[in-house]
């Protein structure tokens, strides 16, 4: 409700109710915004890229234990123990026979 001293000496309008400043405040929101939707899309890329190489890590440690594995058999094919049990010479000469 206006006053009288509104009727009579009518206050200057505000700049924050002018409507190029609502325009323009209407055309900032619109741009953070978009900015905020550029910034989700660039995050769930970055997500999406994250999951594949956490995948690949993943493959690759499996990968890595069973070659692992590959080469510990393999060593002791080569440094373990002998599976023969007596030396096949020592049937070959017997010096109690001599």
């Amino acid at each position: 409700m206006k006053s009288m001293t509104d009727t009579v000496f009518p206050q200057p309008e505000s700049a924050l109710d002018s409507p190029f400043y609502k325009a323009e405040i209407a055309r900032d929101m619109e741009a953070l915004l978009e900015a905020i939707h550029t910034k989700d899309c660039a995050i769930l890329e970055k997500d999406d890229i994250i999951q594949k190489k956490s995948q690949v890590i993943e493959e690759q440690k499996k990968r890595i234990a069973i070659l692992e594995e590959y080469l510990r058999l393999e060593r002791a094919r080569l440094y373990g123990r002998s599976s023969e049990k007596s030396s096949p010479q020592g049937e070959i000469f017997n010096e109690a026979d001599w």
